[in-house]
């Protein structure tokens, strides 16, 4: 897998230049978000990094931290359900934010969850599925249109 080098020492704050300040919104959202933007990259957890995609924060720099776990369980969860990780990953991967090598991880990323998929029991496959599959759709439409 080819990922570009990202500085793990390093906290959101510090690579985006950008301090929010204090929490002033009392939810699990903004806090965790404003709490895990001061962490270093590397301290971050499956769920903070599936969260902050999902609130597309960070998305340059995550994207291929994420890969990288997806690489070892392409079905990682966060806390939330078997693949949600790939789901939020799919939703955000467009050209403009990811290099051609890390696209190009995640398709072969996709093919992998896909021989998971067909294993997990009928419950996920009703239940999950459906989400990650439209995020597969949307993210091979968005691949086509940039070829």
């Amino acid at each position: 897998m080819r990922l570009v080098s990202i500085e793990s020492d390093k906290t959101l704050e510090e690579l985006e230049g950008e301090d929010w300040g204090e929490q002033r919104f009392p939810s699990y959202v903004v806090t965790t978000c404003v709490q895990m933007r001061r962490k270093p990259l590397r301290e971050l957890s499956d769920e903070e990094i599936r969260l902050a995609l999902g609130q597309q924060m960070g998305v340059r720099f995550l994207l291929p931290i994420a890969l990288q776990r997806l690489q070892s369980d392409p079905l990682v969860r966060g806390d939330m359900y078997e693949g949600a990780l790939l789901k939020n990953v799919l939703d955000v991967a467009t050209p403009a934010v990811a290099t051609e090598d890390c696209l190009a991880d995640l398709d072969r990323m996709v093919e992998r969850f896909e021989h998971a998929a067909a294993e997990m029991d009928q419950v996920w496959r009703e239940e999950c599925l459906p989400a990650i599959a439209s995020a597969i759709e949307q993210y091979q439409t968005r691949r086509k249109r940039h070829e």
